[in-house]
């Protein structure tokens, strides 16, 4: 002996050390796969029986196909589809429709980066000096007099300030103390003017210059026009405007320049800038301090910005950190941008890359794992996305656009949940057209379970149940008298109404027998109040024929077996038992007794205590035996219409 398990072929099984279950041994495993034959007489079959034909193995198991096992996700090429689809949409859609409203939410999420990087400390060598409301008030109102200018860029001589900015626009006339601050000017030989643009009306620029002793003795001028983001924040800077056949640069890009820092800002180009935090993060000292040689820190060396900053006064910006910065402030910190030479660079051209990216990741994603998997995926790749993009805004000031990439992520996870859910439709379509299909063979309660079930084999057991059979008395004589049509018709709608008083009651058509029935109540799933829904059931049957055509039926409860009572390849649910034998025998003894139903005291006792309204009308029949039986069995019958029933003359 080879130690394996050996088919004898006559339907039995020699066990000598079964290796993994193997049914006949030649590689002592049991079949997995049609077409793989381990000897002559192993196979799997056409009826999706895996075992063996000759010695029975693993007999009963069979594998139903069902809707379930199709594939429920979209497939590989539609997932892809589905991510070129959506990201050529929302190319088209960032350039048209959604244009204006991809760019505020653009917007949105670049100030969610400044916010969550925090504030960042600006170069120490920028200082703003504020004109404050004591100041102006002292000086007689604003626009202050030259005079208190000529004062402040004395002071800010003395204190060795290397270059002033003045962000303030002196008016074109001459007036009085102009002489004084063309001095104080020269004195220090480092100050820059701020001068005014105006739109022609052919679309040119117009320069509004500063007197001309003001604007000879300025070191520089330049304009301080700062651009808005399309959400109204403080956005970006021109650093250049053609103005009058010339280029006017920026205050900012000039006097960056002036002290030592040339920032390489293109002409032709806007800069955006990077604000630094909330008002007061670019070091500030009031003007009326520094007048009146109050303690300040030194300012040897430093870039100082000096501007009004008082109520209706200047310009407000609103900013990620401010939603009032002062408009000195914020030429402070375009002129710090320009220092460190340093401003922020959108990646527009990464744009159709991380669109695409997102949604093919979203497209690989999702409709592949349970929902709840594939959200959590899907909320790991929309983290990465958002921590790529915060570590490029943070380590290299690089703007990577977030808006368009985010609305291609969740339209594809959105579409390829779509496919997979009328993926899932459909199987649930096709499931239900074969539960449908199984209903046609199979009582409702046993096409459940066969439904639910891997193998049909899981419904072999022994059950306590009450069984009902019917049989139509003196069809054969009123066949014989119609035509076959007439018959048939006559026979499917007695039947019929027979089929639809036992699903009303929950009960289980096991077979049609000829023109009869053999139904359970209490199977595949036992049931308490099986007898009296089983009487319920005949009450409602008794009343189903008309005419020369009569019902007979006999109940009984007791143990059975339930399964497949089929062949090796047809299924047939049965159920077998002395139980259903005593029944059959019943039933035929409505004839003698001249009796609708009749039923044993083992279905009577228990209905009595479960609904004795449904006894109304029964009668205690005469002690009877059953063909084929010793003994006596108690009964129980519903006479029929104009009866006297058992016993009766």
């Amino acid at each position: 002996m080879d130690g394996r398990t050996k088919c004898r072929g006559d339907g039995g099984v020699r066990p000598e050390r079964q290796r993994r279950r193997g049914c006949c041994g030649r590689a002592g495993r049991p079949r997995s796969r049609p077409g793989h034959r381990h000897c002559s007489r192993c196979r799997t079959d056409p009826a999706h029986r895996v075992g063996c034909a000759a010695c029975g193995r693993h007999a009963g198991a069979y594998r139903l196909p069902r809707a379930l096992n199709r594939s429920r996700r979209p497939r590989l090429g539609v997932r892809l589809l589905i991510a070129v689809v959506v990201g050529l949409a929302v190319l088209v859609l960032d350039q048209g429709p959604l244009h204006n409203w991809l760019q505020r939410q653009e917007a949105q999420s670049l100030d969610w980066r400044f916010r969550v990087h925090g504030p960042v400390p600006p170069p120490a060598d920028v200082v703003l000096v504020v004109i404050d409301e004591a100041m102006i008030d002292a000086a007689g109102g604003w626009p202050v007099s030259r005079s208190v200018w000529a004062e402040l860029i004395r002071r800010l001589t003395t204190v060795e300030a290397r270059t002033i900015v003045v962000d303030a626009l002196f008016e074109p006339r001459s007036q009085p103390g102009d002489a004084d601050l063309v001095a104080a000017m020269r004195a220090h030989g480092r100050v820059f003017l701020a001068v005014a643009v105006a739109p022609m009306g052919d679309g040119r620029l117009q320069l509004m210059a500063p007197a001309a002793p003001l604007a000879h003795a300025a070191a520089g001028l330049g304009h301080t026009v700062l651009g808005l983001g399309v959400d109204g924040r403080l956005g970006h800077l021109p650093p250049g405007l053609d103005v009058e056949h010339d280029t006017l640069p920026a205050l900012a890009l000039a006097a960056a320049r002036a002290h030592g820092q040339d920032p390489g800002w293109p002409q032709d180009n806007t800069v955006l800038l990077r604000p630094y935090g909330p008002s007061g993060t670019i070091f500030t000292v009031t003007a009326s301090d520094l007048v009146a040689d109050a303690v300040v820190p030194s300012l040897a060396g430093a870039l100082v910005v000096v501007a009004a900053d008082a109520v209706a006064v200047g310009e407000r910006f609103r900013t990620p950190f401010d939603a009032s910065l002062s408009g000195g402030e914020a030429l402070a910190t375009a002129i710090a941008n320009g220092l460190e030479a340093r401003t922020l660079q959108p990646l527009k051209a990464a744009l159709p890359l991380t669109l695409f990216v997102a949604a093919f990741g979203a497209s690989l994603l999702m409709g592949r794992w349970p929902a709840p998997v594939s959200l959590a995926l899907l909320a790991l790749l929309t983290a990465g996305l958002l921590a790529a993009a915060q570590a490029l805004f943070v380590l290299h000031d690089l703007w990577l656009p977030l808006a368009a990439p985010l609305l291609a992520l969740a339209l594809a996870a959105v579409a390829v949940e779509a496919s997979r859910l009328v993926l899932v439709q459909r199987a649930e379509r096709v499931l239900a057209i074969e539960r449908q299909n199984l209903q046609r063979f199979f009582a409702p309660p046993v096409a459940a379970r066969i439904a639910a079930m891997g193998e049909v084999g899981e419904l072999d057991r022994q059950v306590e149940a009450t069984v009902m059979f019917v049989d139509l008395v003196g069809f054969s004589t009123y066949s014989e008298r119609v035509e076959p049509a007439v018959a048939m018709a006559t026979l499917r709608r007695i039947l019929a109404q027979v089929e639809a008083a036992i699903f009303a009651e929950g009960g289980t058509l096991v077979t049609f027998l000829g023109d009869g029935c053999l139904a359970c109540f209490g199977v595949p799933e036992p049931a308490a109040d099986a007898p009296a829904r089983a009487m319920a059931a005949a009450r409602r049957i008794s009343a189903a024929p008309d005419g020369e055509l009569a019902i007979s039926i006999g109940l009984h409860h007791g143990p059975l077996v339930m399964g497949n009572g089929g062949g090796a390849r047809q299924f047939q649910f049965t159920v077998i038992g002395d139980t259903v034998n005593v029944t059959s025998r019943i039933e035929a003894l409505s004839r003698p007794l001249d009796a609708t139903i009749v039923a044993s005291s083992a279905v009577v006792d228990r209905v009595r205590d479960q609904a004795p309204a449904l006894l109304e009308g029964f009668v205690e029949a005469p002690p009877s035996s059953l063909r084929g039986r010793t003994g006596h069995i108690d009964l129980y019958v519903l006479p029929k219409q104009g009866s006297q029933g058992p016993g009766g003359s």
